[in-house]
This record gives structure tokens, sequence and C-alpha cells, in this order.
């Protein structure tokens, strides 16, 4: 049975390789929608873009090189791995998603495709009243709630839910760590000058409503453990530092705990400064 599940930024590393190699004239950009979707096209193409792949794996997909380096790490093979590849709606990263799914493959590694949405966000197609930094945007915001709710869904079945935002532009890696955070889950990637695997443990925790209700209830007065009707609760509190000792050796909420309060309703257009 597979242990693990891992959500895989997909960047465009590989197309960057293989471009590289073509004659200049004749090198596309990686804008060049009209080429990436020609050559999506053409079966021929897309074989030449795989077989570039499999003549050096790690070298020329940053995607398989922090895979590789996880595996070694933790003593795993891929038979042991699920594999979420998510990337942008556009060509050029539909290509290197469909060559990395077929090595993937190929190497012995389940590829999760969710029944519900496509396995790739980014970029919405824009209305005509829409800008495309909007659009942009809000495919940034689908993107983590969905990656949140993929995380719940497939949480039960495994050991081990793993980010991993190796690849990918700027704003999309940061919405892809950003959902490992919000959900628990460690993160793991390659750092390009250290050519070694950084891995993070869970860095931030969202307590449950029922939770913030217990925190609000004993706040500022503070509680006992033995009042917590969830022992995984308090340790979560104090890992993150929702909550921390006091003078009176009572356990108080801590400002940032209190951050994660439920703001009242302002009529500043965003709210004025926070209170402690």
């Amino acid at each position: 049975m597979r242990s693990e599940f891992h959500v895989v930024s997909v960047g465009n590393s590989l197309i960057r390789h293989y471009v590289e190699q073509m004659e200049a004239p004749a090198r596309p950009g990686m804008r060049d929608e009209a080429f990436w979707a020609r050559l999506l096209e053409n079966p021929a193409e897309l074989s030449r873009v795989f077989d570039f792949l499999t003549d050096d794996p790690p070298r020329r997909s940053a995607e398989v090189r922090s895979l590789e380096f996880y595996l070694r790490a933790h003593g795993l093979s891929p038979s042991d791995l699920v594999l979420y590849l998510v990337g942008t709606r556009t060509a050029s990263n539909e290509v290197v998603r469909t060559a990395l799914t077929r090595y993937f493959q190929t190497q012995g590694y389940e590829i999760y495709t969710p029944q519900d949405v496509p396995g790739y966000f980014g970029s919405r197609p824009s209305a005509n009243d829409e800008s495309p930094v909007e659009a942009f945007r809000q495919g940034m915001v689908d993107l983590l709630r969905h990656l949140v709710d993929v995380v719940s869904r497939v949480r039960p079945q495994y050991q081990f839910v793993v980010f991993n935002p190796t690849g990918g532009f700027k704003a999309h890696v940061i919405v892809v760590a950003l959902a490992a955070f919000i959900t628990g889950c460690p993160v793991y990637y390659i750092h390009e000058e250290f050519q070694d695997l950084i891995e993070f443990p869970p860095l931030f925790y969202l307590p449950t409503v029922d939770e913030l209700n217990f925190l609000k209830r004993h706040d500022p007065n503070g509680f006992d453990p033995p009042a917590v009707p969830n022992e995984g609760w308090l340790r979560r509190w104090i890992d993150f530092g929702i909550v921390a000792w006091g003078p009176d050796e009572r356990l108080h909420v801590t400002s940032r705990g209190r951050a994660l309060f439920p703001s009242p309703p302002s009529s500043k257009p965003h709210g004025g400064p926070p209170h402690d």
C-alpha cells in the first residue's frame, strides 16, 4: 500500500532545458503559447520532449531531482508515493506535466487525478470585463482553496501528506507552500545553492471553530490543562505558540493565538490595526 501523498508544484525547467538545445532562430519563448499548443497536438514532438527528459531526468527536471533526493533521504521507493502534479493553465506547462506524468508512471509512481477539477491551476480564462491581474489573483485563491480541500479528502488514506513546491513561478510556489502550512503538512524542496534537500516540519496551524470557542471563553483569565477536552489541541497550541504558561502557572492565549480570533465587523474598508 502506498503510504505518502505528495503535492508537487510543476514548473517549466524541463522545457527551458529543451529549448536551450534548439537552434537559436527556432527557439520559442516560454510565453509562446501558440508554439506549445501546437506541440501538444503533435505526438511525435511530445515524444521528443519525453525522450529528452529520460536522457538525464534529474538534470533536466527540478521535480524529478527533488523526488529522487527525497526518496534517498527517507529510504523509500516510487511504489510508496502517490503524486499530484499541480501546474498552471498554460500550454507550456501542460507539455511539462504530460512528459512528467509519463515518466513518473514508468518509474512506478502512481499519479493522482481528481475527478472534479483539472489537476492544474494558475490563471483562469479572463472574462471580458476582468483584468488579467484580477484573473491571476483569483486563480491563486482558487488554487489555495482547492489544495486545502484535496488534503482534507486524501489525508485519511495515507500515512503522510507532503508538499513539494520546487517547480513553478514565485506566486505559485508561495500558494502551494501556504496550503501546506495551513493544513499542517511538511514541505521539502531542493536548494539550488546547497544542492541538497531542505525539509520543513509543519510551520502553521489554524485551530478549528470548537478550539477557538474554547480559547475565547478562557481569555484572558487562562485555564488549566485538564480543562482542555482534547489532548491533541493542547499539544498543538503549545507547539505553535497559541498558548503559553503565565506567571500564575496557568495557560493563557498569546497575542499570536488572539490574532486568530474572528474580527468584529469594522466600518473601515480594510479594518483597523490589531489590538493586543
